[in-house]
């Protein structure tokens, strides 16, 4: 990326609250992040967020897109789950314990596509 941004990486409890604040506002006030329930043709807010870690090169070894090392954690229980799941999302699970925590999903499933957040590096002054 040109402008130095990847998909978001976290790495503490404070950033991942942040990433949930952010999100949780955004998508409530942006009309556009709406998607069709699949059983109810209903819309409703997307309940999950893509975020940069993966295990798309060696299965159980996650690493975040920008390079940085993987010192926070902040899985489901059961997650992650491995196999042709490579991408890892955030979810909402409406209010519950669960609220924001990470899951493993096979890439680019259509039932699954959904809002991913970026970060950028700082800008760097001349």
């Amino acid at each position: 990326m040109d402008e130095g941004g990847h998909l978001v990486s976290i790495h503490s409890q404070e950033e991942q609250e942040f990433v949930e604040k952010y999100w949780f506002s955004s998508r409530d006030y942006v009309p556009n992040l709406v998607r069709m329930d699949y059983y109810s043709l209903v819309r409703k807010p997307f309940s999950l967020l893509y975020i940069g870690l993966h295990d798309s090169d060696h299965d159980g070894r996650f690493e975040w897109t920008d390079g940085s090392p993987v010192d926070f954690e902040h899985w489901l229980e059961g997650e992650p789950s491995g196999g042709y799941e490579d991408s890892v999302m955030l979810w909402d699970r409406h209010n519950n314990r669960n609220r924001g925590r990470w899951n493993d999903v096979i890439s680019m499933t259509p039932r699954l596509y959904g809002p991913f957040m970026c970060k950028i590096s700082p800008l760097k002054s001349e």
